[in-house]
């Protein structure tokens, strides 16, 4: 299914529930499009207004993969076992990625900023190369974190104050990692 919606603060509501499991809904356009019911995929790399995404729950292989333009993106998960992969390749510096659930999440080129206080699930976040003011922000949820960051000269600010005592929170590449509010493990 393919959606184009380009109208001046035009706001696009989907129903996804019919898409069924590795089929993909392509949304294009500058409209504001929310999407409920989700279990398949979504590519959403020609939108530049926001994209709000729920989840249904993905029985089938529990994977769904998101997408995401370039306007700001909010994106609720609370499938059983679903693990949401999202690429966010597309978002502008300073454009924040919401995640919520208790869906493991795992998001890959991020140049923006990621909120994911609002999850309980794993995180796991891959950094693209921030060559606009070299700043990243993370937010945690309350389960384990994994952040990849190797961009030159990235600098990634981590609040971990929602994660768990028992949950780590492990740091990978050469970015300059500052954390705080940490309670958990580090790694």
């Amino acid at each position: 299914t393919t959606i184009t919606a380009s109208g001046i603060d035009d706001k696009i509501t989907v129903n996804a529930d019919g898409l069924v499991d590795n089929k993909t809904l392509d949304l294009n356009g500058s409209a504001d499009f929310t999407v409920s019911n989700l279990e398949g995929n979504t590519d959403a790399s020609g939108t530049s207004g926001s994209l709000d995404i729920t989840t249904g729950d993905n029985t089938v292989d529990n994977s769904i993969g998101i997408t995401t333009g370039s306007g700001p993106t909010t994106i609720t998960a609370s499938g059983i076992d679903d693990k949401i992969t999202v690429n966010a390749d597309g978002m502008v510096d300073d454009t924040t990625l919401d995640l919520n659930g208790s869906a493991d999440f795992t998001v890959n080129n991020l140049e923006g900023n990621t909120d994911a206080s609002g999850t309980s699930g794993s995180l796991d976040v891959t950094t693209g190369d921030n060559t606009v003011d070299n700043s990243i922000g993370i937010t945690t949820g309350s389960g384990s974190t994994t952040i990849t960051a190797s961009g030159i000269d990235d600098k990634i600010t981590v609040n971990a104050d929602g994660m768990a005592d028992n949950k780590t929170l492990d740091l990978n590449g050469s970015a300059n990692f500052t954390v705080n509010n940490l309670a958990a493990n580090t790694d």
